[in-house]
């Protein structure tokens, strides 16, 4: 792959050279590692509704508890938000997905194995930071890396998979408590970290940070 234009409002012009079916292969499995992080933002989303009943089971949990476990990641999704948009210039579209990848895993395995409330609040504050930085990055990666004849077409799959990971969380929460719940809202941020390293970056990043692209 080569970029030949780069021009200051537009995404870059990219052409495909040497093995067109391994370009190809390696579009399609960055395009997945992006969906997997729109799965990560609806799982997250939506987490707290089929939990609570069966946390409040669990711990002791105030109406008032229940409110700031529902609304925590909106906080953290503002401070994600805040805190992406620097790091999609410092690490990149890739890396900045990357390292969502670690706060929706932390948050996670807060919920997990946190035996309190405050516990249960930081792990919820934390994957919401994730769900910022993904709103960010997943669009615009999807955008830079793909041509313009399926650009549209990918971004809007994108939002479809977040509305799937919406409705797996539903369905989910109504057979499993809430911890086995978390270890399963886990798995699309696990395939996302897994597949991103051959995944490709932003062919626009790097070359504004100087960085030949093939």
């Amino acid at each position: 792959m080569t970029v030949t234009q780069i021009p200051t409002a537009q995404f870059p012009v990219v052409h495909t050279s040497g093995d067109p079916v391994g370009a190809r292969r390696r579009l399609y499995l960055t395009v997945v590692a992006a969906y997997m992080a729109s799965m990560s933002f609806g799982i997250t989303c939506t987490y707290s509704s089929p939990a609570l009943p069966d946390i409040r089971k669990n711990i002791h949990f105030t109406e008032n508890d229940t409110g700031w476990f529902g609304s925590l990641v909106t906080l953290g999704a503002v401070f994600g938000g805040l805190l992406g948009g620097q790091l999609l210039n410092w690490l990149g579209r890739r890396g900045t997905l990357l390292f969502s990848a670690v706060w929706f895993t932390a948050g996670y395995l807060f919920i997990i194995f946190g035996p309190t409330t405050i516990l249960l609040f930081v792990g919820r504050f934390v994957t919401g930071v994730g769900m910022g930085m993904v709103a960010l990055a997943v669009p615009v990666f999807i955008s830079e890396i793909c041509p313009a004849n399926v650009r549209g077409l990918l971004n809007t799959g994108g939002n479809m998979v977040l509305t799937v990971g919406i409705l797996i969380t539903f369905v989910l929460g109504k057979w499993l408590d809430y911890k086995w719940l978390a270890i399963c809202s886990l798995a699309p941020s696990i395939v996302m970290a897994a597949t991103l390293p051959w995944s490709k970056e932003s062919p626009r990043w790097l070359l504004q940070k100087g960085h030949s692209y093939s």
